[in-house]
């Protein structure tokens, strides 16, 4: 007689699906180590390479670009205007990095206006002007820019740097 809480004789089979196995459970703890491992390589990868890179300051990059800069020789109005464009670039970059002035989307104009707010040297904004006033002329009017006046602003830009670079304690 057939209890009422036993089976009936129809269930011989069992199937134990293959999710619920001690292989499946072995091979997916060897994955998760596998993975584990992989992850835990590419954390102390990246914090080596962020701590052995050298941390280069924001006046030497501005002077290596204005070095590279000066290097070269513009002949035409488009390279004149180029080097114009590049030198406002580097020093917007060099006060951003330096001072953490908000310049970077400024124009010339309201990068000096800003920096006068700022109360950054006048002696500093005078040669900045002559810089940007210079530029105005090749950037917007397409006046030819003389070599010597192009390496006499790559001067004024290097003395800008190089007078606010931080005295050593």
């Amino acid at each position: 007689m057939v209890d009422k809480n036993s089976l009936y004789g129809i269930y011989d089979v069992w199937h134990v699906p293959f999710w619920q196995t001690r292989f499946f459970y072995t091979i997916l703890a060897i994955v998760g180590v596998f993975i584990f491992v992989i992850v835990l390589l590419l954390v102390v990868r990246r914090y080596y390479t962020r701590a052995c890179q050298r941390k280069v300051s924001p006046w030497d990059k501005a002077l290596a670009a204005l070095e590279h800069l000066k290097r070269e020789e513009y002949p035409t109005t488009e390279r004149g205007r180029l080097v114009y464009f590049t030198i406002t670039i580097v020093l917007k970059e060099y006060l951003h990095n330096r001072y953490r002035f908000d310049v970077q989307g400024k124009t010339d104009d309201e990068l000096l206006i800003y920096l006068q707010e700022q109360n950054f040297g006048q002696e500093l904004l005078r040669y900045l002007q002559d810089i940007l006033d210079g530029g105005v002329m090749v950037k917007f009017a397409n006046v030819q820019a003389m070599q010597d006046e192009i390496l006499r602003h790559f001067d004024v830009a290097c003395l800008i740097v190089k007078k606010t670079i931080p005295k050593e304690q």
